[in-house]
């Protein structure tokens, strides 16, 4: 057997040997591609689920404080909800809105930064945009000055 002979077999051997390992590494390539698009589409999932969860909480806890109910105890279980997961700086402006501190933000201005927590910088919101009814609080306000002043006068 001479030279070119040799190297005519080995290339009959080898060449379905390369064919074979190149298929399955482009099979695994693949495979591997797809599954990190989908495993990248289950943790955006989780992430905006996250995200909508703890808007939510935000948005609850808010109305219910709005709506001055009479038993607080759904408002102190939002309320602590939100101050497990809240950085600091929106955490301690809750707190000052929440106890009517003087020169606190006001819910417009909380909404806008949980906002902007949750969503990034590019999803900001003006303060104005943010819609928010307090006539029903108002009407409890005055019933509640309103009776205040019925028992002061008996």
């Amino acid at each position: 057997m001479n030279t070119s002979e040799i190297i005519i077999l080995i290339l009959l051997i080898g060449y379905p040997i390369l064919i074979f390992i190149g298929k399955q590494w482009l099979s695994s390539k693949i495979s591997n591609s797809i599954k990190h698009y989908y495993d990248k589409l289950t943790v955006d999932y989780k992430s905006d689920l996250l995200i909508k969860q703890k808007s939510e909480l935000i948005g609850e806890l808010l109305a219910e404080w709005v709506s001055q109910p009479e038993n607080q105890k759904k408002l102190n279980q939002l309320t602590f909800e939100a101050f497990l997961w809240l950085p600091k700086n929106i955490a301690n402006d809750l707190s000052n809105t929440l106890s009517h501190k003087k020169n606190s933000k006001n819910i417009r201005e909380i909404i806008s930064a949980v906002r902007t927590h949750l969503l990034g910088e590019h999803n900001s919101i003006e303060n104005s945009q943010v819609i928010v009814f307090t006539q029903e609080s108002r009407k409890k306000q005055l019933e509640k000055i309103s009776n205040l002043n019925s028992e002061v006068k008996k």
